[in-house]
Order: structure tokens, then sequence, then C-alpha cells
């Protein structure tokens, strides 16, 4: 028996390796055969982006994608007409009314296509994308990928059914407008659109499709409440998405929204987007050849599964469910999804398996040892936490030093890349071997001790988590119930200890927490670096105590563990060194989304001639020192004094109580600014619609103008700051600018309109 141990210990070491390595690469890029034509797609796609960013503050090309989708639908036979009998389209015209933004008049693209069955149901399946982007960005990914995987499947399906396929339930595309600003299409859509005999009402399933990068997998992030049938359906279609029930539960907490949540609370449905790639979302580089063809192929073969499967679905069946359910990826396998019944069962099972073996092992004393196991572990936890924090700040000032990033964005720097997660787990994997070996020379424990109570730590999170947070629960009940089942088996068997059967069981473990690591530093950058490293030990723990019982005559066990330490830090190094991986905080992207000074050089001219440059983005600086230098931090933006000369003057006027916002250009923006406000209230009249906004009781209040208008203040008075900016000035840009940098000029002054 003895002759085998070192060959199973070896056997389990290696598959644990393998099982690593494969969690990490069921999140990476691999393209996928579909019957829909990606050709086709990516045709859509560049005719899409053919005409800039797709902004609703770009008219011009936001009608320009409405043009080009509309035209598509007729060139497969598609009529403009609120018609049920034949596939058909509606242009849905609304307004588009808030507290920040002057009204927008919107329009959505609605495709229906009728039931085909001798007895149709009534009912319908919607797939929704928006056809809108940033100002600053083409929208290629987002939502460029998804409004053309629909217009791909909206012509597959159409030949499909020519050709004798038949379809009981009718067939929805809502191709959305505004979802960049607030969601403006799909909430016009649920709460105005009255066509194709009403089909709102008619609709029982949904699906949105959105992107938050330009690469990496497609992961199901979101579903309605009481779900249980639906991700139970999910799963039967589904053989290549990535989905678990923490991901609900994380972006349920979460202030973003998509389209998905205008009708989430009216239908059973799915949120599924890719989120790899997020140094470019919401930037210029969402471009064409930044779109990922995984995550591509994944949407459109899943949307051609839901398609095919809903067909004929009785749709009131996803609606009986009273109750969510828990669920995750496990590789390719299928989704493992379970009830709250079956999570308390299983909950109990740890709590009795971990009962039996402390009864059984009462006569050992263990209870002592377990108990400083447990303390050992702690420490773990938090050097863990500690030194991952302290490496993440540590190689952003090495960064800083390099002349890489500029030392403002010491804090924000998120390196969401696999290298940088590798680097997490050989962090976690060193002071978790370090920590077991200190604990078992100085604590008075062995390494049969700490994986015990490791064992009893992740039974104890699993049936904690049922009870508070079942969504998370899985992360630690299936962990549990394989770590106790080792601990059962040595207590009957005691010889099994020595084949180290934790390892298998930790093997086991990694594809259900590892993508969830990878796809979480993706999502939410390295800013959280100490939870993501306090995760990993939670999970890797097992190998560090086997690393800490090897004995080798060359080295140390110590030695061993700080060579693994300097290979993360290796790591760590060459992520900070490379300019590339030194992305600004997303999260701080995403709240410019709406803004023109993403990647930006702004020139402001005030009304008295006075000017300067401002750099709002710092990871910018380096690239913008060479068109203005000497520039000084001012706590939020950089500044120098202005050198250009621009001929644009404001054209807006003031006189009492009114302000004539006359823009200079097009497409230029206003921002108005109420301060020193002793107004009720204040009018915006375009000449179409006109709304009163209350300013009693505001300190300041910030409206966005997009039309020449009037705003007119109302009982009292208030002074107004004026901002007029004009995207990519053309007498700003200098020759030889990079690409990816906007030159944007910002017109300023200031009112007092008084009644």
């Amino acid at each position: 028996m003895r002759k085998s141990v070192t060959p199973i210990r070896c056997l389990f070491a290696v598959f644990l390796c393998l099982m690593v390595v494969l969690s990490i690469l069921d999140t990476h890029e691999t393209r996928h055969e579909t019957n829909f034509d990606q050709d086709a797609i990516l045709d859509h796609i560049e005719n899409l982006t053919a005409h800039g960013p797709r902004s609703i503050a770009d008219t011009d090309a936001n009608r320009q994608a409405i043009a080009y989708i509309t035209k598509t639908l007729e060139s497969w036979g598609i009529v403009n007409s609120d018609t049920t009998d034949a596939p058909a389209y509606q242009i849905q015209s609304f307004v588009a009314t808030d507290d920040d933004y002057q009204n927008w008049y919107l329009e959505n693209v609605i495709v229906h296509i009728p039931a085909n069955a001798d007895i149709p149901t009534g009912q319908a399946q919607m797939y929704m994308g928006h056809f809108d982007s940033v100002p600053m960005g083409p929208g290629a990914s987002d939502d460029g990928v998804a409004v053309s995987v629909m217009l791909e499947a909206i012509r597959y399906y159409l030949g499909e059914m020519e050709q004798g396929f038949t379809m009981e339930n009718d067939l929805v595309f809502c191709f959305v407008n505004g979802e960049e600003y607030a969601l403006y299409g799909s909430d016009a859509f649920m709460r105005e659109f009255e066509g194709f005999a009403n089909v709102v009402h008619r609709i029982r399933f949904g699906t949105n499709l959105e992107s938050r990068g330009t690469s990496g997998t497609l992961i199901m992030f979101e579903t309605a409440e009481n779900n249980l049938n639906t991700v139970r359906l999910f799963r039967d279609v589904n053989d290549n998405v990535f989905t678990c029930s923490i991901a609900t539960m994380i972006y349920g907490m979460m202030p973003n929204g998509t389209d998905f949540s205008s009708f989430k609370h009216a239908y059973q449905g799915v949120n599924m987007a890719n989120i790899t790639g997020g140094e470019n979302y919401h930037t210029q580089n969402d471009s064409l050849e930044n779109v990922g063809m995984t995550y591509l192929s994944q949407q459109a073969m899943i949307v051609d599964s839901l398609i095919e499967r809903l067909a004929n679905y009785d749709l009131d069946l996803l609606h009986e469910a009273d109750e969510s359910a828990i669920f995750f990826s496990w590789l390719n396998a299928p989704i493992v999804v379970y009830d709250q019944t079956a999570a308390m069962v299983l909950a109990l099972i740890l709590l009795l398996m971990m009962a039996a073996h402390t009864v059984l092992n009462l006569k050992k004393h263990i209870l002592l040892r377990t108990v400083r196991s447990m303390a050992a572990i702690v420490l773990s936890l938090a050097l863990t936490a500690g030194v991952t924090c302290v490496c993440y700040y540590l190689f952003q000032y090495i960064a800083v030093l390099a002349g890489v990033i500029d030392i403002h964005l010491v804090g924000t720097v998120t390196y969401s890349n696999t290298a940088i997660v590798v680097g997490i787990g050989l962090v976690a994997l060193s002071m978790t071997a370090l920590t077991a070996w200190f604990a078992i020379r100085r604590m008075g424990v062995s390494g049969r001790d700490l994986i015990r109570a490791f064992a009893y730590l992740h039974a104890l999170l699993g049936a904690a988590l049922t009870l508070v947070l079942p969504d998370a629960s899985y992360l630690f009940v299936f962990s549990g119930l394989m770590l106790m089942t080792t601990e059962l088996l040595i207590t009957w068997k005691s010889r099994v200890k020595e084949y180290r059967p934790e390892l298998l069981a930790t093997a086991l473990y990694m594809p259900i927490i590892m993508p969830v690591l990878v796809l979480a530093t993706s999502a939410l950058g390295l800013t959280m670096a100490w939870v993501f490293g306090l995760i990993f030990a939670l999970g890797i723990f097992p190998a560090g105590v086997f690393l800490a019982d090897i004995k080798t005559k060359k080295f140390s066990a110590p030695a061993v563990h700080l060579s693994i330490l300097a290979a993360a830090l290796v790591i760590f190094l060459g992520v900070s060194l490379c300019r590339p991986n030194a992305s600004i905080n997303l999260q701080g992207k995403q709240s410019l989304s709406k803004l023109p000074w993403d990647d930006a050089l702004v020139y402001v001219a005030d009304s008295s001639g006075d000017s300067e440059y401002r750099i709002y983005d710092l990871n910018a600086v380096s690239y913008l020192e060479r068109f203005a230098p000497a520039m000084t931090y001012t706590g939020e933006y950089y500044a120098a004094p202005g050198e250009a000369a621009v001929s644009d003057a404001i054209h807006s006027t003031a006189a009492d109580n009114v302000l004539t916002v006359k823009k200079t250009h097009p497409h230029s923006l206003v921002y108005l600014t109420f301060t020193d406000i002793r107004a009720e209230s204040f009018t915006i009249d375009d000449g179409v619609t006109s709304n009163t906004y209350p300013l009693s009781g505001c300190e300041s209040y910030g409206m966005t103008i997009h039309s020449d208008c009037t705003v007119t203040v109302h009982g009292g008075s208030a002074e107004v700051a004026y901002r007029e900016v004009i995207r990519d000035h053309a007498d700003l840009v200098p020759a030889g600018a990079p690409e990816n940098l906007h030159f944007n000029l910002w017109l300023t002054d200031s009112y007092s309109l008084t009644e």
C-alpha cells in the first residue's frame, strides 16, 4: 500500500494543477460554430459603426443606425405595419424625459414575427438590444454585437419558417434607443408601446443582450425573481455560457442597470453580457477590430437555442415557480441547479457530517487542536489578504517610478487580466503554505488538524450562507461536502490520509471558484485585490498545507514557499510595468460615459477671453504632456495656460429671467448648473414640448441641454453656470495627435436670472 502513496499524491497534485488551468481556460477565447452566419453579423457591425458613435446626442449617426436596421428588415420582406398577419416592424417614437436631461425625441424599432402554427398561443418571446452608444465610442460591442446577432436571427428564422419550421409563440425583437443615458428605449417600450395586438402584455419571456467589454466569454448574470424554472430551461438549452447565482446576487446589489431592468419585473427572462476587455468599454476602442469572436459566437448560439426551444414552449410554466434557484457552471458540464429545499437539505447534511465526525473522534481529543487550527486558518486568510493588498499598491508605485502611470492613479488601476489572477493565486498559495508551516512547528497542530479545521470551516460557512445568502452558499456547500467526506473516510480508515484525498477535493472545487475569481477581476478590477486573495486562500488552503509538509534535502520548506511568492511578485512587476495593463478604474470611466471628456484634452475658454488646457482622464497625462507641458494638478484634473486660438463664441443670451440657448455646433452639449437658488422652478421650452422642474429646497441643480431652447426661471432668482462642450474640435487638434485622444472645446460663461 505504501508504495502507491507517493504516485497517488503526485497524481492528485497534478490533477489539481490541471483543474486550475482548465477552470481559467473555460473563461477565455474559443470561437464556436453556429447556425447563424457570423460573417453576416460582422458585416452588420461594420455598417452600424460606419457613421461614428451612435449617441443620442449625435442625431445623425443615431438615425443612420435606425435607417440601416429598417432597410435591412425591408430587404427581407418585413413590412412597416401594425399587423400580426405577417412579419412586420414598427418605429416607436417617444419622448424621453427625466430630471437630468432636456427632453430627447427618440425612436425604437420593434419587430414582430407572428406564430405560424395552426393553433398559436398568442404569447411571445422577446429579444432586446440597444443600438445607441456612448458619445466617445463607436459601440461595436456595446451593443453592436447584440443588434447584429438579432438581425441575423431574424434572417435565419424567416428562412427556417419558409422551410417548414413552426412556432406556436410569436417572436419579438426590440432594437431600443437611449440605453446609455437612462434606459429610455426599453422603458418607453414597456410603458407606451401598444402595437402588434398589445404585444407588450403578451410577452412572457425576455432576453436582454448586453456587453461590458469587447472580448471574453458570455455570462448569464441576471434573471427575474422566482427564476427556478427559468434557470432549469437555460440549463437545458445552454452548453457554453457561464452562469452562477452569486453573479445575480452581486449584480442585484450594484447600482448598475441594463434594459433588462425595465422588464424583469414583468417577465421571466435572462440577461447576458461579456465582461472581458473592460479597458475598451465606453471608449473609442470599442471598435470592430476589438470585437471578441468568442462571445459573439456564444451569443449567436444561445439566441438560436432559446428561440428554437421557446418556439413551442408553454411560457406560463416559467412563471409557476415561487422561488429562485441556486445554480452554477462547472466547466462544460450541464449547469447545476437546485431549489431552496435542496439547499436546506444539503446544509443539514453538512452539519450532520460534521457532528458525526466530532462524535467519532471524541476520544482523540481533537477539539483543542481544531480550535488552534482554526486560528491558524484565520491568520492565513488575514495574511493573504494583507499581502495581496500591499502588492496591489506597491507595484502601482513602482509603475509610477517607471513612468507608466501618473501618481494620482494609484488606488484606481485595475490590472484586470489573467496574469494578475495567477499572481494572486500564487500569493495565496505561498501565504497558506507559510502559515501552515508555522502552525505545525509553533502552534502544536499537525497538517491533518489544519485540514480537519478547514473542512469544518467550509461546512459551517456553507450552512450559514444557506440561511442568510443562499445564492452564494454553493461556493462552500459542495467543498464542505467533499472535505467532510474525506474526513469521515479517514476516521473509518486512517491510512486514507496518507494519500492526501483533500487534494482531490480541492481539485474538484477549483471549477466552482476559479471562474468566479477570473470573471470578478474582469468585472470589478483589482481595487478589491484583498477580497480576491481572501477567496483564493479559502479555496487553495489544502494545497498550502500539502506544500508545508514537503521535505527536501536541498531547500528548506520556507524557501520553497517564498519562491512561490517571488514568482507572484515577478508577475505583478511584469504586469505593472506594461503600459497597456494600466487601465484606469472602470467604474470611474462608467461614471463619465455620458460626458465627452474621456481620454481628452479640454480647452476651456470663458467669456472674458481667459483659457486653459485641462486633462480629466489622468491616464492620458503621459500622452498629452507634449501638447500642454508644465501642467499642475488641481485635485480633480491637470491644468496649464491655454495657447490655442479658437474663433468660436457662445451664441446663447440671457435677459431678465430667460436664458435663450442657441448652440454653436449641432452636436454640442450644454451643461447648466443652477446655484444660489432663490427661485421656485425653471421651465425648458424647445418649441415642441415644455417641461417645468422644481428648484425649491435645492442647493444646486444640474441640467444637460442638447437642442436650442429657452430656459425660464420662475418665482425668484438663480445663478446659472453655462458650459457648452464641442467634442473633437477641429481647431484644437494638432498635427500628429494620437487617434485615441479627444481635443474638446468648452465654452463657459455665467448668468444671473431673476423673474
